[in-house]
């Protein structure tokens, strides 16, 4: 049981790695919908993802580093930077 939900996390890493650069454009995508409630939790998903990709690759700091661009762009959505700064993202 143990191992196999180890391969199933290894999978879903995997294709998540292929989807990389693409959800970090989908995160972009996503938070030009506007200032509402529905596209920060949108947003906040997708990078959860990505976060779970970065702890797992070991680049949290690759990570931060690109999420606190996002926060600079957006510092004026205090809803969504407050989303993330419970997640301890920024």
């Amino acid at each position: 049981m143990v191992e196999e939900k180890r391969k199933n996390h290894i999978a879903r890493m995997k294709k998540l790695e292929k989807d990389e650069p693409q959800l970090w454009l989908d995160v972009e995508r996503i938070l030009t919908g506007g200032a509402k409630a529905k596209v920060y939790d949108e947003a906040t998903e997708v990078l959860e993802k990505l976060h779970e990709l970065a702890e797992y690759k070991g680049e949290g700091f690759r990570f931060k580093t690109q999420l606190r661009a996002f926060a600079k762009l957006y510092d004026r959505r205090l809803a969504l930077i407050e989303r993330w700064k419970k997640k301890n993202w920024i």
